[in-house]
């Protein structure tokens, strides 16, 4: 730790030798350090407490400033890429090629990634369709295998080895709600508690046979604390600052033609810079007064995107859509009864009947099926299906575009890139009262 003058594979916040991080420990400080300055050597200082003693601190003048108090939580390097990704998805990979043969291990780990790719497509879930083998990690990725990653490994390494990643990831999905309260400090000691129990499994096994003195799993012991001090760690990630570094470089890069490329991704920040400048300048003015639901855009059509499976914020100036696919499925009766015996569906007529009453009654202050059915409008026209449709809606609350919509491709196929179905899903609530879906 660079800033606070403190050897590699030490922790920069507490004194707990770096052979057993989570032993025996206290907090380190500007007079803790100078008081070993003045007892100790440079050796006894490097060795026995991880202090680099050429070089002081850059806050070591500041009156009231102490670097070891200032360090905050890191949920990108230390949690989602550190802990996750370097440690247990990698312990799990050693483990399996030490216990297994290498043709039975290099099976099992093909049937993880089938599992991986098995998933189906949901709000919110990200496909892999290579299961976890892909080149470069990024924390994204990182954050969505997470949701998909415990079911795929059970049965295939022990239960206490599931557990000790479920335990983890319930913790990591705590520290990264945006508000925390008591009852949830108690339960994320409680995940720290229960990973470490179960973890010991990669001991025994002999995955790490040195123990688990890691500075990155040893911050969550931390985070109790850190949570008090600096609120929840969601607003201090540096995947923040990440995500600025893509704007200003990476994007920009992307857009030369990668000759004396730094004089063009100037030239784009400052011009990028200027066009927000204006539109502040405008909406100063009043000259950008209005929101898509008062000025309506007529909305181009979307094409939909094959390899789009999570959809995404959308800045069209609409307040909500759905398009259909460009060509109907074709083979298919245009007849609503015909239809519904080809497709095995008896109820489709009456089903369409209720839906096309409840668009013309929405405001119904019975259940939709109470209603009898001659008094539901039949279907008599001409009936098309399509297998696929793009739904743009106003969505404050979800990660959305600038105008507050998100857009999501929805998916009904008999084969996907060649293979099986590919059928969307959606959770329906039963009774809210009962645990579970």
């Amino acid at each position: 730790m660079t800033e606070a003058c403190v050897v590699q594979g030490w922790c920069p916040r507490c004194t707990a030798h770096f052979n057993n991080l989570d032993g025996p420990r206290g907090r380190r400080s500007h007079e803790h350090t100078l008081a070993l300055f003045d007892v100790l050597g440079k050796t006894a200082l490097w060795e026995d407490y991880g202090i680099v003693a050429d070089i002081m601190p850059f806050t070591h003048e500041f009156p009231r400033a102490d670097i070891y108090e200032l360090l905050s939580p890191d949920l990108l390097h230390q949690i989602i890429k550190g802990t996750f990704k370097d440690h247990l998805v990698t312990w799990i990979n050693d483990y399996l090629h030490i216990c297994y043969p290498p043709a039975e291990a290099k099976s099992i780990v093909a049937d993880i990634d089938r599992c991986i790719a098995a998933v189906p497509p949901f709000s919110g879930l990200r496909r892999f369709p290579e299961g976890r083998g892909f080149k470069q990690w990024t924390g994204d990725d990182s954050k969505a295998l997470m949701k998909v990653y415990l079911p795929a490994i059970a049965g295939h390494v022990p239960p206490q080895m599931v557990r000790a990643v479920r335990h983890f990831l319930e913790f990591c999905f705590l520290v990264r709600r945006s508000v925390l309260n008591e009852d949830d400090l108690a339960a994320i000691d409680a995940a720290v508690s229960n990973f470490h129990q179960d973890r010991v499994i990669f001991e025994e096994l002999g995955v790490r046979p040195d123990g688990f003195s890691l500075p990155r799993q040893h911050s969550l012991t931390h985070y109790h604390s850190l949570i008090q001090e600096f609120g929840a760690p969601n607003g201090l990630c540096s995947s923040i600052t990440e995500s600025k570094h893509i704007k200003a470089v990476k994007e920009p890069w992307r857009r030369s033609n990668r000759y004396k490329v730094l004089g063009q991704m100037l030239t784009i920040n400052q011009r990028l810079d200027k066009l927000a400048a204006a539109r502040t300048n405008f909406l100063k003015r009043g000259m950008l007064h209005g929101s898509p639901f008062t000025h309506s855009i007529e909305p181009s059509l979307p094409l939909i995107d094959d390899d789009d499976d999570n959809g995404g914020a959308a800045d069209d100036g609409l307040m909500g859509e759905v398009v259909l696919a460009r060509k109907p499925v074709s083979g298919l009766p245009h007849n609503v009864h015909a239809l519904a015996t080809e497709l095995n569906l008896p109820r489709l007529p009456e089903l369409i009947a209720r839906f096309l009453y409840h668009q013309a009654h929405p405001n119904l202050d019975v259940q939709l099926f109470d209603v009898p059915l001659a008094e539901c409008p039949m279907l008599a026209g001409i009936v098309r299906v399509f297998s696929s449709a793009v739904a743009t809606y106003f969505a404050p609350s979800d990660k959305s575009g600038i105008n507050g919509l998100f857009r999501e491709c929805i998916r009904s196929v008999a084969s996907w890139h060649k293979g099986p179905e590919c059928c969307d899903c959606i959770y329906v609530s039963h009774d809210d009262t009962l645990p579970g879906f």
